[in-house]
């Protein structure tokens, strides 16, 4: 799911949560789409949080993928739980930690007819943290470039036992 849907969940959630005042207020000013005025104003740092649910999401597809992966799917686990790790210490350390919303990546996914299909969803979604922890602010103590590398690793892993699979 594209950043523009994960924000129009949220809007919706929020609303919902809310009473529905939520998106009323958000849309009401300054040319700046609802669902980012949004998710500025919930979080302090809207970027570090998506990263957070694209991780979660990738862990639990992690979960559910073949174990056919010779320890790279357990590796990835490893790194994707550190990345999640690093990134609620960040948090916490800038008083911005985890909000009472739920996720906002949808479970409801087209996994496709594709080998493998958990793995290469997971493999989308660390794509999607990382785009989303580029895109934060670096003022986390090293902890959002910890991630990083965390979430380069896991993709690594990822892509290594693809490739083994695939042989």
């Amino acid at each position: 799911m594209n950043r523009f849907n994960r924000s129009i969940v949220t809007a919706a959630v929020a609303g919902g949560l809310c009473g529905g005042i939520g998106l009323v207020q958000a849309g009401s000013s300054n040319n700046v789409p609802a669902f980012q005025r949004l998710d500025d104003e919930h979080w302090k740092y809207p970027h570090m949080h998506h990263a957070m649910a694209s991780l979660r999401d990738a862990r639990k597809d992690l979960d559910v993928a073949e174990d056919i992966f010779k320890g790279h799917k357990q590796d990835a686990i490893d790194h994707v739980e550190a990345a999640i790790k690093s990134i609620q210490v960040g948090l916490k350390e800038q008083h911005d930690e985890e909000a009472a919303l739920p996720s906002v990546v949808s479970s409801a996914r087209n996994l496709g007819d594709d080998s493998y299909p958990h793995m290469r969803h997971a493999l989308d979604r660390l794509k999607d943290a990382k785009t989303e922890l580029e895109a934060a602010d670096q003022i986390f103590a090293g902890h959002r470039d910890e991630a990083i590398s965390h979430v380069d690793k896991a993709i690594r892993q990822i892509e290594d036992g693809l490739h083994d699979a695939e042989k």
